[in-house]
């Protein structure tokens, strides 16, 4: 029996988690001066460099498109134990990387889509976009917007810095992440435009989630950070994007993860999308071979 793994974190709040449009904005227009700069000043007034970091991000920044197969990557680990956390990507992916883990986290939109987004949306992807360097390697990137279906385009963007908090707060030093790119279908739009199509949605958005973990599986990471993947605005299912989670995982047998979180940011009365993500993936044991 493997030991518990998980991590010890207060339920993330509604003020925690929810940021006043124009502070979010004004923290996305200093983090692009702090990416365009390739530096930041700490808390202790020490300047922290991160240019180079960026560039090599960048430089090994890898386009998987919808017609490029993803080699399969061999790995060490037999068994993948999964937790499910209502808190923030950053949160629980820095509590890994102190733990002294690797770490690749699943940001849920595509580079178009971030550069469409607004800085005042409270999402974990804006989040991620304000509080690391990913604006800088994604302004980098073009792919095509097909929606609203989209297609199976993922995107590894290696060791990308991370220099702030949710809140907002910069760190007194930065931190490092893989991050993985994929965009999920839009339900709402499929439902109003194509209604015939909506049947095809489970199945397009379990071959985009092996497409995920297949291409985190070419980092260096051994944690994985997922979660509620177009549970938000793209109108999915909490209880079916779990189960695509739980048969993508189960079917994948990915072997470079001896640890899944799914970072479920919930700030609901009743936390039905937390719930669905928690009665099915959490502290479940994946066997991978």
């Amino acid at each position: 029996m493997r030991r518990n793994l998980a991590l010890t974190v207060a339920p993330i709040t509604h003020e925690e988690f929810v940021m006043v449009p124009a502070v979010a904005k004004k923290l996305r227009q200093a983090t692009q001066t702090i990416v365009s700069r390739g530096a930041y000043v700490n808390p202790d007034g020490v300047d922290m460099s991160i240019a180079s970091q960026q560039r090599q991000s960048l430089a090994q920044q890898r386009v998987y498109d919808a017609s490029r197969q993803i080699d399969a990557i061999g790995g060490r680990y037999t068994q993948a134990q999964t937790y499910v956390y209502n808190q923030t990507t950053l949160t629980i992916a820095r509590e890994r990387v102190r733990q002294g883990y690797r770490v690749a986290i699943l940001h849920f939109a595509n580079p178009g889509w971030s550069k469409r987004s607004s800085a005042g949306r409270a999402t974990q992807e804006e989040s991620l976009m304000r509080s690391s360097s990913l604006p800088y390697c994604m302004d980098a990137v073009s792919v095509p917007a097909s929606a609203p279906f989209y297609d199976d385009t993922v995107i590894v963007t290696p060791q990308v810095p991370v220099f702030r908090e949710h809140a907002g707060d910069l760190l007194e030093a930065p931190w490092q992440s893989e991050m993985v790119h994929a965009i999920a279908v839009d339900v709402y739009a499929v439902r109003q435009h194509m209604p015939e199509r909506e049947a095809e949605i489970p199945q397009v958005m379990l071959q985009r989630a092996q497409r995920v973990l297949q291409a985190a599986a070419t980092t260096r990471a051994n944690v994985l950070v997922l979660g509620a993947w177009g549970c938000g605005r793209a109108g999915h299912d909490p209880a079916v994007m779990a189960a695509i989670w739980q048969v993508a995982i189960t079917q994948t047998k990915v072997r470079m993860f001896g640890i899944i979180d799914f970072a479920v940011a919930d700030i609901k009365a009743t936390q039905p999308t937390f719930s669905s993500f928690y009665r099915r993936l959490h502290q479940q044991q994946f066997e991978l071979i």
